[in-house]
Order: structure tokens, then sequence, then C-alpha cells
């Protein structure tokens, strides 16, 4: 079993996601809450129902819904509250 992680794409908004999701075909969506003009729940059920083999994991803000995301698919929530190097 191959564990191996490439990044294969980065986007920053909704027509990006769809057109490189169509193109790369990753194995992973790694979703930022945050991203402008983005409903991550609406975007996770989309991309699900096109590409139901695709997992979605959600990068929540402090306090963030993180349910509907839940709901609509995505497998789990990172918070942004953790901090890098702390153990």
């Amino acid at each position: 079993m191959d564990l191996s992680i490439a990044v294969v794409g980065v986007v920053d908004n909704l027509p990006a996601v769809i057109k490189a999701n169509t193109e790369l075909r990753p194995n992973l969506l790694l979703l930022n809450m945050e991203v402008k003009g983005l409903q991550p729940s609406a975007l996770i059920k989309q991309v699900r129902k096109e590409y139901p083999q695709l997992q979605a994991l959600v990068i929540s803000p402090p306090g963030g819904d993180v349910f509907d995301a839940l709901k609509a698919g995505a497998v789990d929530v990172i918070s942004k509250t953790m901090t890098a190097g702390v153990q």
C-alpha cells in the first residue's frame, strides 16, 4: 500500500476547484472554510456527487460551523487552533 502524499494542485476559488478536480483527479480535497466566495458544504456535496471516491478534509477557523461540512460528506475537520511546533 502506497502511503505517499503529493500535492497535485492549489486553487483559491470555486471554479478553479471544480476545474482542478476534473483535470487532476485527486484522492483528497483539503478545503479551507475561510476562502472568500466559497460555501464548503455546497462544494463538498457537488464534488462528492460527481466524484464519490474523493475524500474531503476541512480546515476550520476557531468556532467555525463544521457540522454542515460533515453532513455534506467531509471525512473530518482540522481546527486552525492547532499550533505548529507545540507538542
